[in-house]
């Protein structure tokens, strides 16, 4: 009896603590959702700034009047010229600048002509057009043995294409107008008439600088 009661006087010596834990809910980034093409706009140039706009080349051409030629021992309805070129093709307000010189063996004339050149596009093929003013020296009809000087105008239109780097090749129809006919450079066959006109499709190479 005397151990129940103390045991009952001790009393219960457990103590129970609780603990609450607080969880705080944890919230996901948004989410961006794209819908169409998500690819970079890619800008092209359209004019070529690669390069000064200045030029130098070689040319050969075809004369559709007058006399006519030889190739390979057979008469072709035209002479053939060599020559070369230099220009600018930014100078102002979309025009540009070219100057001409041509040697015709067949004749031995020598002509050189200055001409405003504008573009009528830009990209890898270019049309274009021009109007000069040139002077051709040859022998002249009156005496093989002194030289003469025929001045002209002449009107240009042709394309050009890129090739490769800073080379392109042009093709064009060059027509001149001669305001004389001294010289044997005309190649008019009527020696009687004063002027002259005359066709010829030209060929040739541009380096760009």
């Amino acid at each position: 009896m005397a151990a129940l009661e103390a045991r009952a006087a001790q009393g219960s010596t457990n103590t129970t603590t609780s603990t609450t834990v607080t969880t705080t809910p944890v919230t996901p980034p948004p989410t961006t959702v794209v819908i169409g093409d998500t690819t970079p706009a890619v800008t092209t140039v359209a004019d070529d700034q690669t390069n000064s706009g200045l030029y130098a080349g070689v040319t050969t051409a075809a004369v559709f009047s007058g006399a006519q030629g030889n190739a390979f021992g057979q008469t072709v309805p035209f002479y053939s010229t060599f020559g070369a070129t230099v220009g600018a093709s930014k100078v102002l307000f979309g025009l540009g600048v070219r100057a001409n010189v041509d040697y015709a063996p067949q004749n031995g004339s020598i002509q050189a002509d200055v001409n405003a050149m504008y573009s009528l596009g830009t990209g890898r093929l270019t049309p274009y057009v021009g109007v000069g003013l040139g002077l051709s020296s040859s022998a002249s009809r009156a005496d093989a043995t002194a030289k003469a000087n025929d001045y002209y105008v002449n009107g240009i239109i042709g394309a050009e294409a890129k090739v490769v780097g800073n080379v392109s090749a042009f093709a064009e129809l060059d027509a001149k107008y001669y305001l004389s006919n001294n010289g044997v450079g005309t190649n008019n066959t009527d020696a009687s008439s004063s002027m002259n006109f005359s066709p010829a499709a030209k060929v040739g190479l541009k380096y760009y600088f």
